[in-house]
């Protein structure tokens, strides 16, 4: 086993999924080293944790080169700062029969590095925690269970409450330089005390109920019985239906009821990253709800201040949760590993994966109240400790935007923010498959104190109102009625105004493009039985050896005006005057072109920083070095740095401006850790709950996700570093991404789909946008010129650089993504083993110079714009 003595084995406690969660999900609350040789795993071998058998866990890792990997479970031994392990590992063989010598070493928890409450927070710090207290949702709060007397002794139950999770895995995860998990904020963030008896039950990793004995000493000392659930989500793998993912476990259900049964007050926090079963609150009489998502570094702070009342809540909820998952019209067309169908994860098995979007327009909120079904928790939907009157003082319109000004007073008795959430139902006389209600903006008070009030405004442009006619190839607001609501969720709106469209207004039209390959069944408002999704074509495609079938493109010919310049141009002189970067890469030679469009490799090996990739450093130019790294949440490096709630949480607040100062903390981070473009937001549409990235995701809803977005991008390039977009589009799910077809039709993906993207670019244009692992009827999105020239480039006017996820070219060459008008292949090689190639495809007529050279004019340009600002942005 490759164990340096000299090194202590350390622990994270606040982060129990780790690195190798997201390669094989048995890893979670494992310590994880490789041994130095391929294992005999039949033959197994001993591991102890403390004199006692351990459960233990070996794979072969490929994306490690193959390494067996020995996972030992201490999540369940480690639950405390400091605490300490003696592990045993011996009787091992390896393949070639050689037994494998015995090591027995110490394991220590990583100790707590807390701030202090007095402590001064940095901007991005108050920012984290800020967005973690407007994060969580309030879901239910019976006989006003909540707020807590500050002082009051807590009951916490369940083995969540000691693997309480702060942040999703895998490309949105977080390296904060601490962690407040639920246990420290009782303990160092608020005057609660915390009944060790009951809580100390659940360190060990089973959902046990108390003795009678037990309870009566907690009822004595408390009233209060707190059941925490958690669910582990993110990169690589969806989630299933499985007892312990989406649904509960029978433990937990009976551990739920008994604590309901047991405690006059009973409360359930979720601390999951995405909807799970919500069925057992018809039979468990649980008094208060609270949705607390992955709140980040101050996860457990913010929770507590909710809990004692120091913060009203104010968030709401960013998407629809149902009861149950067969509720989701998406639910069909959906690869669930459960029964019959093998775990998929991202980059096991080569299957291809068919995914119908039979639901087509009606996802999330919009199918649930086109078709009057009833769900558990309505999107936008979140209580308050106080009480808000919303009243309209003025709605008018004219032929290009309606106007509406809202009064919000706090009639209540504690302070705090309301969201005015703003929709329109769509009467009209054209188009017949509509949803019934969808929103068009929403906007946050300050905080306002009891009996203070705040006049809003919102402006919503006419063509906003559009929607996309298939028959024609536009975009159009259709004769008809538009009535326009607000309310504190989509189920609870007052009529505040109409609007009369007395003929078709076209707003812009288009070309057919990423038409479907194959015939789509499609679910109407018309026909419910009769076209309610089925999912008979959707799955593992058996003998498939790529898609099928593939889908018919366009070709875009492309143009380079050579520029020429009496002296030679180094990167310095465009960073002072971008009207030389034509001339600057017309200096460029076929290998230089070659060269400039591969990314310089990661930085993910023991000599890198974590980096996700780097523009490679052309000599003789004078290049600057320029890092790209995953975030979303935080800066993903191996240094310690800011650790914000994931983005569903950041959207949850309803916050534009909060979600703006969310981008520029982590730019301030990126800064400060000389890292030059985030990859993110990614902000996919939550199309269905077990998405494995859902957490990663603002919303189901096209609005609200391309707003979020818009704001964070906005506030991260505010620092001089650049944001990407991303993944463009349909990343619906983990399984088999990168052969896992969305069979889509064009009104859904340019009103769903699409639409996100296009309201992200109106409120601020990136530097960079990712493209998808995933195809779009019959063509990868990474290779589809008509996805990234005719819809990105052409339509929506994007002027960025365009790169392919992370080796997206294991399964699609890299050429045709490069003639495709894709720029920047991910994550490439220092060697000459891509360049080669791309310099074989030029000479043998496979890709134009003019391509390199307009794919090395929009890197160049957008690198020198982002090293521009970080310059003028020097005393951030």
């Amino acid at each position: 086993m490759l164990l340096d003595p000299t090194v202590k084995v350390t622990y994270d406690i606040n982060n129990i999924d780790g690195m190798y969660y997201m390669l094989d999900k048995r890893f979670q609350g494992c310590l994880v080293l490789p041994f130095s040789k391929a294992i005999d795993v039949k033959k197994g071998g001993t591991v102890q944790v403390n004199g006692n058998d351990a459960y233990y866990f070996i794979k072969s890792l490929a994306n490690a080169g193959g390494v067996f990997m020995l996972g030992i479970d201490v999540m369940s031994y480690l639950t405390d700062y400091d605490q300490k392990v003696d592990i045993l590992v011996a009787d091992f063989y390896d393949t070639d029969g050689n037994k494998m010598e015995e090591k027995r070493f110490d394991v220590t928890a990583e100790s707590s590095n807390l701030p202090t409450q007095e402590q001064q927070l940095s901007e991005q710090e108050q920012t984290a925690l800020k967005s973690a207290e407007e994060g969580i949702v309030l879901l239910k709060n019976d006989n006003q269970v909540l707020p807590l007397k500050d002082d009051e002794i807590l009951n916490v139950f369940g083995t969540a409450f000691h693997k309480f999770r702060t942040s999703t895995v895998g490309a949105g995860k977080i390296n904060p330089r601490f962690t407040i998990n639920f246990k420290d904020g009782i303990s160092n963030y608020s005057n609660f005390a915390l009944n060790t008896q009951i809580s100390d039950l659940y360190k060990f990793g089973k959902e046990l109920l108390p003795d009678q004995g037990l309870v009566k000493k907690a009822k004595e000392l408390s009233d209060i019985g707190i059941v925490v659930l958690s669910r582990a989500s993110g990169e690589n793998f969806d989630n299933s239906t499985r007892k312990g993912e989406y649904y509960l476990t029978d433990d937990e259900k009976n551990l739920l009821k008994f604590v309901s049964d047991n405690f006059t007050k009973s409360i359930l926090i979720l601390n999951v990253g995405y909807p799970i079963d919500m069925s057992f609150i018809k039979q468990c009489n649980i008094d208060g709800i609270i949705y607390s998502g992955y709140g980040g570094m101050f996860a457990g702070q913010a929770l507590v201040e909710i809990l004692d009342g120091r913060v009203t809540p104010s968030a709401r909820l960013p998407f629809t949760w149902a009861f149950d998952y067969t509720d989701y019209p998406a639910s069909k067309n959906f690869y669930n590993s459960v029964g019959k169908n093998i775990p998929l994860g991202a980059d096991d098995n080569h299957l291809w994966v068919n995914t119908h979007y039979e639901e087509d327009i009606y996802v999330g909120y919009r199918y649930f109240q086109t078709f009057n079904k009833s769900v558990a928790f309505p999107f936008g939907y979140g209580l308050s400790y106080t009480a808000f009157e919303q009243k309209v003082t003025e709605f008018k319109h004219d032929e290009k935007d309606i106007s509406v000004t809202v009064k919000v007073k706090n009639n209540g008795l504690s302070d705090g923010k309301e969201v005015v959430q703003f929709y329109v139902k769509k009467q009209i006389e054209n188009i017949k498959e509509v949803p019934a209600i969808e929103l068009v903006d929403f906007l946050k008070t300050d905080l306002l104190k009891v009996g203070e009030e705040q006049v809003l405004q919102t402006d919503v442009p006419l063509k906003q109102l559009a929607v996309f006619d298939e028959k024609k190839s536009q975009y159009v607001v259709d004769s008809g009625k538009y009535l326009f609501y607000i309310g504190k969720n989509v189920e609870q709106c007052q009529l505040v105004g109409e609007v009369d469209v007395t003929k078709p207004i076209i707003v812009k039209t288009v070309e057919h493009l990423m038409q479907p390959n194959q015939k789509i069944e499609r679910l109407s408002k018309n026909d419910l039985e009769g076209t309610y999704p089925k999912g008979l074509k959707s799955g593992i495609n058996k003998g498939a050896t790529g898609i099928e079938p593939r889908g018919k493109r366009k070709n875009y010919s492309f143009k380079f005006d050579k520029a020429s310049s009496a002296k030679r141009i180094l990167f310095p002189d465009i960073v002072k005057d971008l009207t030389k970067s034509q001339a600057f890469v017309s200096q460029f030679n076929l290998e230089e072109l070659a060269r400039i469009v591969i990314c310089g490799s990661h930085g993910w090996g023991m000599e890198g920083i974590g980096e996700a990739g780097r523009v490679y450093k052309l000599d003789g130019y004078d290049f600057p070095k320029f890092i790209v790294s995953d975030g979303n949440s935080g800066i993903n490096i191996n240094e310690k740095n800011i650790g914000l709630p994931s983005s569903v949480s950041i959207s949850a607040s309803f916050s534009k401006a909060l979600t703006e100062k969310v981008g520029r903390a982590i730019g301030l981070e990126a800064r400060k850790h000389d890292v030059q473009l985030i990859l993110a937001p990614a902000f996919n549409i939550q199309r269905n709950p077990l998405n494995g990235r859902n957490p990663e995701y603002f919303s189901e809803d096209p609005f609200l996700s391309g707003t979020m977005a818009g704001y964070y991008c906005k506030g991260l390039e505010s620092t001089g570093v650049g944001g990407c977009y991303k993944h463009f589009i349909a990343n619906n799910a983990e399984a088999a991404r990168k052969r896992n077809q969305s069979i889509i039709s064009e009104r859904a993906l340019r009103d769903i789909y699409i639409k996100n993207f296009e309201i992200a670019l109106s409120v601020h244009q990136p530097k960079s946008v990712m493209t998808a692992y995933n195809s779009v009827n019959g063509v990868e999105t990474s290779a589809d010129p008509e996805l990234l020239i005719g819809i990105l480039r052409k339509e929506l006017g994007f002027d960025g650089f365009i790169m392919t996820d992370w080796s997206t070219d294991s399964e699609v060459d890299f050429i045709r993504i490069l003639a495709a008008g894709n720029n920047w292949i991910t994550p490439g090689s220092n060697d000459s083993t891509y360049t080669d190639k791309v310099i074989a495809a030029v000479k043998d007529g496979r890709l134009s110079i003019e391509m390199l050279q307009n794919s090395a004019l929009y890197i160049i340009k957008n690198v020198a714009k982002i090293i521009k600002s970080e310059r003028s942005n020097e005393a951030v």
